[in-house]
Formats: structure tokens, sequence, C-alpha cells
């Protein structure tokens, strides 16, 4: 066996044994009662230290929560440029280009105004951006990540951070939800509804009845206008007593009765 064909058996060994340990740590994550941002500081310290990766920061706005993590190997040095380079980034963001979307770019690629150290030569950026809301929730800064010198275990680290970018888009989706909850589930309920799946009488009723329970109104009726008949027609209805109910009355329109009366269908 040739050394380079050795050093790719042990590369793929070692590849392989990365994603089984990536694979029992997201299930893990799954199956614990972490929030958010505890998760993501998780997969933080897990992903460093698996790929060897010297500085890691994550700034990010999601869910009103603010998110400001650094981990460096070379002690608890702060990133200047971390408010700098979000604005900077944010400015450059083109949601229909993209590479902008669950890509590591190198910060000799962006146009960045301030002059670059000889270490920041080494630095990537990963976009938080969710191309589903058309936003940039933050960035990931990776400074010389030792281990990504293969494609594989580019592809793990990608992985991670698209991982931790699904966290927050979930966890901003739950806190605009929170927030306006009854409006979201009702117009939830009703697109279901009208989707053309029901029967257009089981789809009426499920309307009726979340706008009837949303509104908190005594009574709600549907009519039905038939044109042909120039007829008006309540042939559904929610009372809160049996009194009101209006089920079966009709109503013939006319120029001369231009007022809309409700009479008994056997008066028609």
């Amino acid at each position: 066996m040739r050394p380079e064909e050795k050093q790719f058996k042990i590369n793929k060994q070692e590849e392989d044994e990365l994603k089984s340990i990536l694979i029992n740590k997201l299930l893990e994550l799954q199956g614990s009662s972490l929030n958010a941002k505890e998760q993501i500081v998780t997969l933080v310290n897990f992903v460093q230290s698996i790929l060897e990766i010297d500085t890691i920061a994550v700034y990010a706005n999601f869910a009103s929560e603010q998110l400001n993590l650094i981990n460096s190997k070379s002690g608890a040095k702060q990133h200047a440029m971390l408010g700098y380079m979000l604005e900077s980034i944010s400015e450059q963001v083109d949601f229909k280009e993209q590479r902008y979307f669950n890509s590591l770019i190198p910060l000799s690629e962006l146009n960045i105004k301030k002059e670059l150290s000889p270490a920041d030569q080494h630095t990537y950026l990963y976009p938080i951006v969710s191309p589903h809301a058309k936003q940039i929730y933050g960035i990931v800064l990776i400074t010389n990540p030792k281990l990504l010198n293969t494609p594989e275990r580019r592809k793990i680290f990608l992985f991670i951070l698209n991982y931790m970018t699904k966290i927050i888009e979930e966890s901003d989706l739950t806190s605009q939800v929170q927030e306006k909850d009854h409006r979201l589930k009702l117009l939830s309920k009703l697109s279901n509804s009208l989707k053309g799946i029901l029967k257009a009488e089981k789809a009426v009723e499920i309307v009726i009845k979340e706008i009837y329970n949303f509104l908190k109104i005594e009574d709600i009726y549907f009519i039905r206008w038939i044109p042909q008949e120039k007829r008006l027609e309540v042939n559904q209805e929610i009372v809160a007593d049996t009194k009101h109910s209006l089920k079966g009355f009709s109503h013939i329109a006319s120029n001369k009765n231009p007022l809309i009366k409700l009479l008994y269908k056997n008066q028609l």
C-alpha cells in the first residue's frame, strides 16, 4: 500500500468516526431539555473540540434574545470586529445569491473596508442566514480551523453550523407564534380547511367555528347566495341560544325589496 493510500484510509476511518460522534451528539441534543442558546453553546464546544478550531465566535439576535459567544483556545480574546463584521455582512447579503447560504466565506473575499491583519487571513465567516425568513440572524467567525483540510470534514462542520441555523430559525418562529398565538393558529386552521381537501360544507363548518371562537361572538351564520333563484339561504350557523336559529331561512331578492329579510323557506 502506497503512503498516500494509507493516509487516505486513516482519514476515511477518522471521518466515519466523526460522523458517528456527530450523530450521537445530535440525538443527545434532540432528547435534551436544553433551550436554543444552550444547544448552540453545546454544539460550538463540541465542534471546536473535535475539529481543533482555534476560535469560534457567534453573534446572533433571535427570539428577542442576543447570543454573544466567543470560544478561544488562546485565551478569552474578544473579536473587536464582531459587531463591525455583522453590520458589514448584513449590507452585502443578497438572498438571491447562494454563496451566503450554508457556506464558509474567507474574510479576504468580502468587501471589508477595514484593513485585515495577517491573522484575519485565516479567518472565515459563516452568515447565519435564513432563506425562508429572508433575514440574517447573525454571523459565526472561525479562526484557524486546522482540521478542515478534507471535503468530508468541511461538510461535517457546515452541517453543524447549518444545524445551529435551524435551531435559531425554529426558536425565532416559536417566539413569533407565542406572541401572536391566537391569530397564527386561526390563520393556520382557516388555511388548512380551505385547501380543497375537505368538502365545502365541512370547510365552512370549520371556518365559522374558528371565527366564532376567535371573536367570542354570540351568533354566527353562513348565508349562501343562489344566483339562479336570486335567493339567500342560511344553511350553516353557530348560535348561543336555539331561539336564535335561522337555519333553513331564505330570502328572495328583488328590485322592489332591496332590504335583506329572512323568511321561512315555506313562505317562498
